[in-house]
């Protein structure tokens, strides 16, 4: 018989969550390496929150879901639910791990066959300045979607505290009605953000990845480069190194008729 304890809510959002990624046909490993720098999980700590074993910080769940491609404002409900259900348990519940710290192109400078060792230095250079700019863009552009979740999920408890002050309400509601219809356009405001910032951060993401393959190939023909001068380098060397030993041989030839011919004399 199971002794352990049961977290109905926190099973459930792991539930939801494993659903989401067998659906995608995604491994632990996947879901991890899709995750942002700035919002991360190793993929032993996915396979504990799909497990229902462990309630992460909102932002890492919703960066998990934004993986899937779920539902954020569903997943958000479930894990208020979860993490009420952790605070009251107190101990029962580990630390969540926390974070840590873009259609066709011209073909770069580097990729021609006649490429020089200098050039391909200088592209190395540029790409991992744009692989700078690119991670920065991609950390603020997480940092805001997640500010403004949160912030939405705010006005959403405050716009579901005043229906309820509504509902009860026996007097005038106009008060209340009409800072209800502000929060809702608040609301409608902040969601078009957040699509807005989903968007932007698949074109990071896809900015990201391309810089990452044109570093591995700037790097390739570097090694290419180097290689190739050295063997020039070497072939100079033994060219040089025969020719010298050439003049050397003509020259004690020469040394050696002359002393002939002064001893004949």
């Amino acid at each position: 018989m199971d002794s352990s304890p049961h977290y109905p809510a926190r099973e459930r959002l792991g539930r939801e969550l494993y659903a989401l990624s067998r659906a995608n046909d995604l491994t632990l490993r996947e879901i991890s390496q899709l995750m942002s720098h700035d919002h991360f999980l190793s993929f032993t700590a996915v396979g504990s929150l799909l497990n229902g074993k462990t309630v992460p910080r909102l932002r890492l769940v919703l960066e998990v879901v934004r993986v899937l491609g779920g539902d954020p404002e569903k997943f958000q409900q479930l894990w208020a639910a979860a993490d009420a259900e952790k605070r009251r348990s107190g101990t029962a519940y580990r630390e969540p791990v926390e974070p840590f710290d873009g259609g066709p192109r011209e073909t770069p400078g580097w990729q021609r066959p006649s490429a020089s060792r200098l050039e391909l230095e200088a592209a190395n250079e540029e790409i991992q300045e744009k692989i700078a700019r690119n991670r920065a863009r991609e950390k603020a552009a997480h940092e805001e979607y997640y500010d403004v979740y949160e912030e939405r999920a705010k006005i959403v408890e405050q716009i579901r505290a005043l229906r309820a002050e509504l509902a009860a309400e026996r007097g005038d509601k106009k008060e209340l009605q009409a800072r209800l219809d502000a929060l809702e356009s608040e609301r409608e405001h902040l969601t078009r953000r957040i699509r807005q910032l989903e968007a932007e951060l698949s074109r990071v993401k896809a900015a990201r990845l391309t810089l990452s393959d044109e570093s591995s190939q700037v790097n390739e023909r570097r090694a290419e480069a180097g290689n190739q001068w050295a063997r020039e380098e070497e072939y100079r060397a033994i060219v040089l190194g025969r020719q010298l030993g050439d003049e050397q041989a003509r020259r004690a030839s020469l040394e050696q008729r002359l002393r002939r011919h002064e001893g004949g004399r």
